[in-house]
């Protein structure tokens, strides 16, 4: 990784911890001078400086693999390509709703039971679905251009919102360098809902950060429940299998009104 890029995060983590560059270098015993020459990249520290950094200032395990692990970049196109074919055969069964997403929030593949969906609401769901791929969760469930806020009740969706920013501030928050987290963030500073629900969550640390959940979908008119989970990829952890799986008495139901487009 760039010296520039490592000095800055540390130096945000730093900040974040309330310690001057004088506590922080005492703590770890390192010589006068030293965080400052790290945090603007003149010195290149090593894995064992970063990992004393990592154990002063509290980061948990997340966190120091941003800095030194890797999840320090995004995903390689070669790692995604290789996830996408670990998850092939199941997305292409018509009864999976689920998508593919890595360690930057980003949907990378989604199966065919929501492209079904998809194509019973668009006139070319090729192209909806398309715009998805690369792209964040935030930035999916915050502009239109993507039309997915067609699926959700009012209520219902203020609610999948407030869970998945609870999500992404759990996984994404510190990322404040990262490309892919300023995309998302300009998206929640433009949204008035969404803002209003990121300050709530920065403010209140007892919001639960629930792995399993229901969701609703509102598909032909009817509201759905679907029950959310999360699963990290055997193939590879850095990305993750999201799945809605509807419950057994609804999934007839959902297939019938797909099938009538």
């Amino acid at each position: 990784m760039d010296q520039k890029i490592l000095g800055r995060r540390i130096k945000f983590f730093r900040e974040r911890a309330h310690l001057s560059q004088l506590e922080l270098e005492t703590s770890i015993d390192a010589s006068a001078g030293m965080i400052s020459r790290i945090e603007k990249g003149r010195v290149n520290p090593t894995k064992e400086t970063v990992g004393k950094i990592a154990e002063i200032l509290h980061l948990h395990n997340m966190e120091t693999d941003y800095l030194i692990g890797n999840t320090a970049e995004p995903p390689t196109q070669a790692e995604i390509d290789k996830a996408k074919n670990a998850v092939k055969d199941y997305f292409s069964k018509g009864d999976v709703f689920a998508y593919l997403s890595d360690d930057r929030w980003r949907v990378n593949a989604v199966s065919k039971g929501f492209y079904n969906l998809f194509k019973s609401y668009v006139d070319d769901p090729d192209k909806a679905v398309d715009n998805l791929i690369g792209t964040s969760i935030v930035n999916i469930l915050l502009e239109e251009e993507y039309q997915i806020l067609q699926f959700f009740k009012k209520e219902n969706y203020k609610e999948l919102l407030k869970y998945q920013l609870v999500k992404f501030h759990s996984g994404m928050g510190f990322m404040h360098d990262d490309m892919i987290y300023k995309q998302s963030m300009s998206s929640i500073e433009r949204d008035p809902l969404a803002r209003s629900i990121w300050e709530q969550i920065k403010e209140d640390k007892s919001i639960p950060n629930k792995e399993t959940r229901e969701i609703f979908f509102t598909i032909k008119g009817i509201n759905i429940g679907f029950n959310y989970s999360k699963e990290q990829l055997y193939a590879n952890p850095r990305f993750y299998l999201i799945e809605y799986q509807p419950k057994n008495k609804y999934l007839r139901i959902i297939l019938k009104l797909l099938n009538a487009h």
